[in-house]
């Protein structure tokens, strides 16, 4: 009979000699690879200026009571809204959308110039309904990382306002036979009984500021935020360059030469347009780390799949 495991997420708090040189030692590289490989996941604390942070906390809270309101917003659940942060020249904190000590780890794991495809995020507002348990990928994929995300929580968060339910070491085994169709994401309740009795889910304490940086195959899912102060959450996916990814982010002018200027290993991949044309609120929900492709090429790459490595995966 399997016995139970209890335990958190590694904690990495990153040094002030890292921070006063910008560089990630090998020693938090390496430990946080490893983490990632075993559990799915690690956090990296201490990692980020709190000013920025409250920065972009004060704007993201203003602008989701404009979001509850639109018709075009997108909730995971109730209570809980798809929400871009905000895009623009004073708020673009190369600390937070390109952080040098999450750039070296996700580096390590993906390959030279990682890239960053989707910037998104959400909010939970007060609720008391949570998502199933998914992992975010309703498609064929490999049993190697080839996507993760980076999650940065700004304000503490816990069982109490909505901290994500994860479920360590699920990526390392798990395929699209585990969902309950081939279109989604979410797992099968039975294979959610039989990881609980080995390694059940929890619900950890994140620092505010602290950096998650999650296997995209892991499962999770968003929990109820049950007090009155929302907790928002930034959401940047990075992908290898070898993947070959056509999701482009759209992004306004203004912000080009800022991007451009960061020294780090990870791109931006966008378009952009005017700044008069931008709205970072109205922006469609885009999701497809599978390539970006349009819904009339999916059958294509469905079919290439299955020719080239379906006997394997």
């Amino acid at each position: 009979m399997p016995i139970a495991i209890q335990d958190n997420p590694v904690i990495i708090t990153i040094s002030a000699e890292e921070r006063a040189r910008g560089v990630a030692s090998q020693a938090t590289i390496l430990k946080a690879i490893v983490a990632i490989a075993e559990d799915g996941l690690v956090v990296l604390d201490n990692a980020i200026d709190l000013s920025h942070i409250d920065a972009l906390n004060r704007r993201m809270v203003k602008e989701a009571e404009d979001l509850i309101n639109r018709p075009t917003t997108h909730f995971n659940s109730p209570g809980n809204l798809s929400q871009v942060p905000p895009i623009c020249a004073d708020l673009m904190f190369e600390d937070v959308f390109a952080n040098p000590f999450a750039a070296a780890i996700i580096e390590g794991m993906l390959g030279p110039h990682p890239e960053v495809r989707y910037l998104h995020g959400n909010t939970a507002m007060r609720g008391e309904e949570r998502q199933d348990v998914h992992a975010d990928l309703a498609w064929r994929h490999w049993h190697w990382p080839f996507g993760l995300v980076v999650n940065i929580m700004l304000i503490e968060a816990d069982k109490t306002n909505g901290s994500t339910e994860v479920w360590l070491g699920t990526h390392r085994d798990t395929t699209l036979a585990d969902h309950i169709a081939p279109d989604a994401g979410v797992i099968k309740p039975e294979l959610l009984a039989k990881r609980r009795s080995v390694r059940p889910p929890i619900q950890p304490r994140i620092p505010k500021g602290g950096m998650i940086i999650r296997d995209l195959r892991l499962w999770h899912a968003g929990m109820p935020n049950g007090t009155d102060i929302p907790r928002c959450m930034m959401a940047m996916v990075h992908t290898p360059a070898w993947l070959g990814n056509k999701l482009l982010l759209t992004l306004p002018e203004s912000v080009q030469p800022i991007i451009e200027s960061w020294k780090g290993p990870v791109r931006y991949c966008a378009e952009y347009i005017d700044d008069k044309n931008f709205d970072h609120l109205a922006l469609e929900f885009k999701y497809d780390m599978r390539g970006g492709l349009p819904k009339n090429e999916r059958d294509k790459w469905e079919a290439k799949w299955i020719g080239e490595w379906g006997h394997k995966f």
